[in-house]
């Protein structure tokens, strides 16, 4: 099997197919050893799935920013240092959403009990 995982993979990139990288950051709050809220989002070819996985509150609330401080460009020749809200939303326990174009450097947080503040919030 290792194989033809091998043979499969060699095959994809010669012939210019190459997976893309992806990354998964799971998140789980506990009191006193007991799960009261878990989450899950996923990063791969520029679209972030967010799965409310378990909130004790039945609901998980996100806030999805891009930090402060991002690179001058040619056209705005000056540091920007403001974290900018993308997006904010909410979903109940069990389900996802997908947000497409967010860049490398986007954050997030989400809280079981109430919308985070912006700025200043964390991961629950």
């Amino acid at each position: 099997m290792r194989i033809l995982i091998a043979l499969v993979s060699l095959l994809t990139t010669l012939g210019g197919c190459e997976p893309s990288p992806s990354s998964t950051t799971f998140t789980v709050s506990s009191l006193d050893g007991v799960a009261f809220n878990a989450s899950r989002a996923s990063v791969s070819a520029g679209s972030t799935r967010f799965e409310c996985l378990y909130s004790a509150s039945g609901r998980c609330h996100y806030l999805v920013y891009e930090p402060g401080c991002r690179a001058a460009t040619e056209a705005t020749l000056a540091v920007s240092c403001a974290p900018r809200l993308l997006h904010r939303f909410e979903l109940a326990s069990g389900q996802a959403s997908e947000i497409q174009g967010l860049s490398e450097a986007t954050e997030w947080c989400m809280d079981p009990a109430a919308a985070p503040q912006f700025p200043g919030c964390r991961k629950a």
